[in-house]
């Protein structure tokens, strides 16, 4: 019987799953066609509310570097969160070195992946697709029990033909969308805790 306190069935080899809307303005983004008044800026970062997932991505990003940031007050040092990510390319898996960065004075709630137009991943998966943006594209990072992130990129589409386990919460997830807000969360297995 499910326990209805953490009622999810755990992959095998999964430790946790994170997940984070990527929206057609990101895309943009990617392409360097965000520099408008009409995108929000120019800014090319993946941005998301960061206290929700501050401790899931501690483990997803384990190694921590303090370096100066705009502060309140001036130039200041923010813990930056660093780690390495599995992708998949054409030619199989490649490796791609990532950082998640804190909330600043302008944006408080704000955490983000900064230059998305730079990281491989994110280029190759804006190339795959279609002309017509009408599905639901997600972030998925999968921690593995060794450790390992594995970084992914598919719709709410793609994710249906997943494995039930991962796919439902992440659909339910999309399903419980509110208003226009984007969708964020995560299952941590390990630490019995989810937030969809």
């Amino acid at each position: 019987m499910p326990d209805p306190v953490f009622p999810y069935t755990k992959p095998a080899e999964t430790a946790r799953i994170v997940f984070v809307e990527f929206t057609e303005a990101d895309a943009k983004k990617v392409l360097n066609q965000s520099n408008t008044a009409t995108t929000g800026g120019g800014a090319r970062d993946l941005r998301f509310p960061y206290k929700p997932l501050e401790s899931v991505l501690a483990r997803l990003f384990p190694t921590v570097k303090q370096e100066p940031r705009r502060g309140t007050t001036g130039m200041e040092l923010k813990p930056i969160r660093y780690g390495t990510l599995n992708y998949q390319t054409a030619s199989g898996w490649a490796q791609v070195d990532l950082r998640v960065e804190p909330p600043t004075p302008s944006r408080k709630s704000e955490g983000r992946i900064p230059t998305l137009h730079s990281i491989p991943p994110f280029q190759h998966f804006i190339s795959q697709l279609p002309a017509e943006w009408k599905d639901t594209y997600l972030v998925v990072f999968i921690q593995r029990e060794d450790g390992q992130v594995d970084l992914y990129f598919a719709s709410d589409a793609e994710i249906r033909g997943w494995h039930a386990d991962v796919a439902t919460p992440l659909l339910t997830a999309v399903a419980n969308r509110k208003g226009q807000k984007r969708v964020v969360g995560y299952i941590d297995y390990e630490r019995r805790e989810a937030r969809l």
